[in-house]
């Protein structure tokens, strides 16, 4: 689907203060600034080497091309706001190459170690001692626009490691991570979920070599919740956030929701003995590694 099918609204600013999508950033003759778009303003103009390493330029064998052509463009900031990376969304639904674009890592962008909307959603998450975590950037800012505060994006990734210890840092109680409704996101939910299990695993295992200590009952505790069929939660945000909201209230604990969906796959071939010793195998796998 186009930008327009997907419902997203070019004209309004998705945060007032950073400017994430604004009117006119897609097009030329029009400069991105604070969230305001200055029309006529002469655009700052790099050389080929600066934004080949800044990641938005790409060099091949026929030369150097911008990247995000005909892209609506998502500025990714850090921790303190400041810009240092670009998501791409293609702008019609016949465009060549992927739906979702990033920079590639470089000198200041970590794919594994940012959470896009991280800076204007912090406060939102201290208040609510709890951070979503949604796929995409378009879910937060849908999420940010609907009075979800506390919401950020692992763009497309599981969470990882370094963006679970980020949340961690903050110590809040809880971080549910909200998986999409689409037929993938429904057939990959147990997978994704002990890949998300995985990093928090290795988080705290680290925490424990590193001579730290890890408190399980005080510390971030992880949660999950799947959409409903075909939802995202960009589309929850606009069109029912009632729901969305309720969803979040009653998010699965991690370790819980994996071993349900263990069942759920096991549960028609209970009956037979061999299967449920398989089935307990599986189960036992996953709790064993949880902390005592």
């Amino acid at each position: 689907a186009g930008v327009e099918e997907d419902g997203l609204d070019v004209e309004a600013g998705a945060f007032e203060d950073d400017g994430v999508v604004a009117p006119g950033a897609v097009g030329g003759g029009a400069a991105l600034r604070k969230g305001k778009v200055f029309e006529g303003v002469e655009l700052v103009v790099v050389g080929e080497e600066e934004g080949v390493a800044a990641g938005v330029l790409l060099q091949t064998e026929r030369g150097t091309f911008d990247r995000f052509r005909d892209r609506l463009m998502v500025p990714i900031n850090d921790a303190r706001g400041r810009p240092i990376s670009f998501g791409g969304r293609a702008m019609r639904s016949d465009q060549l190459g992927p739906k979702y674009m990033n920079t590639p890592n470089t000198l200041l962008f970590n794919k594994s170690a940012t959470l896009y909307a991280f800076d204007v959603a912090r406060a939102g998450i201290r208040k609510e001692n709890t951070a979503v975590i949604v796929e995409g950037y378009f879910d937060a800012i849908a999420c940010h626009q609907a009075g979800f505060l506390n919401v950020v994006a692992s763009m497309g990734t599981a969470l990882t490691e370094q963006q679970y210890r980020r949340l961690d840092d903050l110590k809040i109680e809880r971080a549910i991570v909200a998986f999409d409704g689409d037929a993938a996101g429904q057939r990959s939910a147990e997978s994704r979920g002990r890949e998300l299990l995985q990093a928090v695993q290795r988080h705290r295992q680290n925490a424990l070599r590193s001579g730290g200590r890890v408190e399980t009952r005080t510390g971030l505790g992880m949660y999950v919740t799947v959409l409903p069929d075909g939802k995202d939660p960009d589309d929850l945000a606009r069109e029912d956030p009632t729901r969305l909201r309720a969803l979040l209230d009653g998010a699965a604990e991690l370790v819980t929701f994996v071993v349900e969906r263990i069942r759920d796959r096991w549960k028609a071939r209970l009956a037979d003995p061999e299967a449920r010793l398989r089935f307990l195998d599986e189960t036992l796998s996953v709790i064993r590694e949880e902390p005592e």
